[in-house]
């Protein structure tokens, strides 16, 4: 057993051992087992702390909510407070940012509590809080909606059909899109034509969820300053401060983001989504700290995962084997939500067949919304979407002209 105290005192800064730089306290916390990650935390609040669960229907992937049924609910024990969307004060929103002039979106469409309608299978209709986590999860069991089905995109596919309705009511449900044109560009179908070696395909890059270690947790109340103060595992602390004061209607400059120590985030860590819903329910539940934490199922069904990509693409050789010419059309498939979604757009336009020099470009980008989970940042964040295409492309060109990929 160790303190951390006891580390820091034994850890001289910035002294090295067999040449090697000393690993930093915090680190050293981490592998000793003496830190404080966010359920930690959460057991270190006081005693009044509300526990706070979310109620995820996962009924459909898009229908009209008809009516949110919490009556059953409130009469469980322990139960202090069944929270919906007409008990936020702010906006009920994540911040929107256009990052493209090709944007068609112009209204925020990340709602944190459903209001009228579910976008995906795992959107929160409500929050309860209450006075255990168990109490809570029995009391979030019996929240039920009456709801109306609407029509399903599952994917880029289905979401870009002419005939598709439109999942958000400002935009297409194909909503960005980023050109990529280089050297004779326009030229490009004429090279292919009298290409001594063209290989083309069609291809797709995976969904791929985050895997942390832990699923959210966050702790959120006022401190004895007056800030409004939520404990989570941020990655863009002052992003992470504008999306609560949005969300809530708390002025920003009474927001503080305090970052947990985390088991990884993999980027998800970068949306506000779970950092504003307990700041949420913090105000509804008369300002009371609370702990709001989720199961890895539910972390699953809600949170933001890589965007998939649907990518058709060809390229064009000399009889040596140096590039003349490529080609592609990539369907970005961002889910229920938009924001990143056009700033994505820019990654697979950048990133297609680098890094080489390929002379002749004409390739085109595009993003949609479908009813599937949101797209968010991600490792790599559009560099996979675009090599699944061009660095197959270049193992079919090599076994087309019987000669070593590499």
């Amino acid at each position: 057993e160790c303190d951390i105290e006891d580390i820091k005192v034994k850890l001289p800064e910035n002294k090295e051992y067999y040449g090697l730089p000393l690993v930093r306290p915090a680190a050293l916390a981490k592998v000793c087992g003496v830190c404080d990650y966010g359920d930690d935390i959460e057991l270190k609040m006081p005693e009044s702390t509300l526990h706070v669960v979310m109620v995820q229907p996962k009924v459909a992937h898009h229908a009209k909510i008809l009516k949110i049924h919490t009556e059953e609910a409130e009469k469980m024990p322990g139960v202090y407070k069944i929270i919906t969307h007409k008990d936020v004060k702010g906006s009920n929103r994540l911040n929107f940012f256009q990052f493209s002039k090709r944007c068609l979106a112009t209204e925020q469409t990340h709602i944190l509590l459903a209001e009228d309608k579910i976008f995906n299978y795992g959107d929160i209709v409500a929050l309860v809080a209450a006075d255990t986590k168990e109490h809570a999860r029995e009391a979030a069991a019996k929240v039920t909606i009456d709801f109306e089905p609407l029509p399903e995109y599952l994917n880029y596919l289905e979401a870009a059909m002419p005939d598709a309705v439109r999942i958000h009511d400002d935009h297409p449900n194909v909503w960005s899109e980023q050109p990529t044109i280089k050297g004779a560009g326009h030229e490009t179908p004429k090279l292919f034509e009298t290409a001594p070696y063209v290989a083309e395909g069609s291809f797709y890059s995976t969904r791929e969820p985050h895997m942390p270690i832990e699923g959210d947790t966050v702790q959120a109340y006022w401190g004895d300053d007056g800030m409004l103060t939520v404990h989570c595992k941020a990655m863009a602390i002052y992003a992470n401060i504008g999306d609560i004061a949005e969300a809530t209607g708390v002025p920003a400059e009474k927001v503080r983001v305090v970052q947990n120590p985390t088991g990884a985030t993999f980027g998800w860590g970068i949306a506000g989504a779970t950092y504003s819903l307990a700041a949420i329910a913090c105000l509804a539940c008369d300002d009371m700290p609370v702990a709001f934490s989720m199961t890895y199922a539910e972390f699953m069904a809600f949170s933001g995962k890589r965007a998939p990509s649907y990518t058709n693409a060809r390229l064009a050789c000399d009889e040596n084997g140096k590039f003349i010419a490529a080609e592609w059309d990539c369907g970005l498939d961002h889910g229920a939500y938009n924001e990143l979604g056009d700033d994505l757009t820019w990654r697979p336009a950048r990133f297609m067949f680098f890094p080489y020099n390929v002379p002749n470009v004409m390739g085109l980008t595009r993003v949609a919304c479908s009813n599937h989970s949101y797209g968010t940042a991600y490792r790599g964040y559009g560099s996979p979407q675009a090599y699944t295409a061009s660095e197959a492309l270049m193992d079919m060109m090599a076994e087309k002209m019987g000669i070593d990929p590499f």
